[in-house]
């Protein structure tokens, strides 16, 4: 991301280089997923955006090392780092949709990550 705007109304503004990218995972049946999850969590096949391949990570039960329960927890990984060398930092700006059927809502969940090697 090169610049952000914020005016007095709160909206961002923001330009870059990089073009957005578009990934979609659709679970037919997540009670299905949440009930069989083996190793309990999900990973999503490899996507790639802004020149990295990434992976979508889901815990349908919440992630119990970080001490989530009951919850979904959704994480963006990167997944093939075999290329970086010590010292690159990847920074990634992201925004996820979680679809919720039974309200016909999203949930929204933007950020940004740093990822170093």
């Amino acid at each position: 991301m090169d610049t952000v705007f914020v005016n007095k109304d709160a909206i961002a503004r923001s330009t870059s280089h990089v073009p957005p990218a578009h990934y979609i995972v659709k679970i037919k049946s997540f009670s299905v997923l949440a009930e069989k999850a083996v190793e309990e969590k999900y990973e999503s096949g490899a996507f790639e955006a802004g020149g990295y391949k990434w992976k979508l990570v889901l815990y349908p039960n919440g992630n119990e090392s970080k001490n989530v329960k009951d919850h979904i927890s959704l994480c963006l990984a990167m997944a093939d780092t075999s290329s970086l060398t010590f010292g690159w930092e990847v920074y990634a700006v992201f925004r996820l949709f979680l679809l919720d059927q039974n309200q016909d809502n999203y949930l929204v969940v933007q950020g940004y990550i740093i990822f170093y090697f």
